[in-house]
C-alpha cells in the first residue's frame, strides 16, 4: 500500500496488480494510513455481532407445529417469522 500512499499508484492499478477490487484497496490504504504495516495483517472475518437467539416461547411454538408435521414454509406465516429463521 506504500506504492499507493507514497508512490502515486492508483487504487485501480493496485487492484489489478493484487487481483482484488478497488474498494478492497481503499480499505487497505485506510488501514495502512491509520495503523501502518500492522494494519495490513490478517483479521478475523467473523461478524462482530452474533444474531440474536430465538426466544424460548417461539421455539416451543415451532416445536409444536413440527410435531404436527408443519415444515418451515408453513411455520413462518403461522408464527409471523421469516423463513430464514427456520
Amino acid at each position: 500500500m506504500r506504492s499507493v500512499v507514497e508512490g502515486g499508484l492508483t487504487k485501480a492499478a493496485a487492484a489489478l496488480q493484487f487481483n482484488v477490487t478497488a474498494e478492497t484497496v481503499a480499505e487497505w490504504v485506510k488501514r495502512f494510513r491509520d495503523e501502518g504495516v500492522d494494519g495490513l495483517r490478517d483479521r478475523s472475518s467473523r461478524p462482530h455481532s452474533l444474531p440474536s437467539q430465538t426466544l424460548p416461547d417461539r421455539c416451543t411454538a415451532v416445536e409444536a407445529l413440527r410435531r404436527q408435521r408443519y415444515v418451515g414454509w408453513q411455520n413462518a406465516p403461522e408464527l409471523g417469522i421469516s423463513l430464514e429463521l427456520r
